[in-house]
């Protein structure tokens, strides 16, 4: 099973790695985050998801499959302003790979 996982994930590495691009370069401040909502939405609809939410204060829910088993990912998709740029190596809302890292202010996305 493993072996598939990583087989199946290598295989869409190019796609990944375009989605957290996306994520990084959409400004998403608190209480702003109807663009990185609506782009979140648009790839669980890609990936053909059973269900897929935007609620009424704004939380994009996604579902997949009808089984007894409940999976879910929980994460924060609002961003703070930089106020040193000057202090950055990389732009930090620029999605940047460098040395097979993946630089950006909110790494929690990868």
């Amino acid at each position: 099973m493993k072996v598939k996982v990583i087989e199946m994930v290598g295989s869409l590495e190019e796609r990944l790695i375009d989605f957290a691009r996306d994520l990084v370069r959409i400004k998403s401040r608190t209480g702003e985050e109807g663009e990185v909502v609506k782009r979140i939405a648009e790839e669980m609809k890609v990936l053909e998801y059973d269900e897929v939410i935007i609620d009424k204060v704004g939380n994009v829910i996604g579902k997949i499959g009808n089984g007894n088993e409940k999976l879910l990912f929980d994460s924060h998709i609002d961003n703070v302003d930089v106020n040193d740029y000057d202090e950055w190596e990389y732009d930090p809302y620029g999605g940047v790979i460098k040395d097979d890292k993946f630089y950006s202010l909110l790494p929690y996305y990868l």
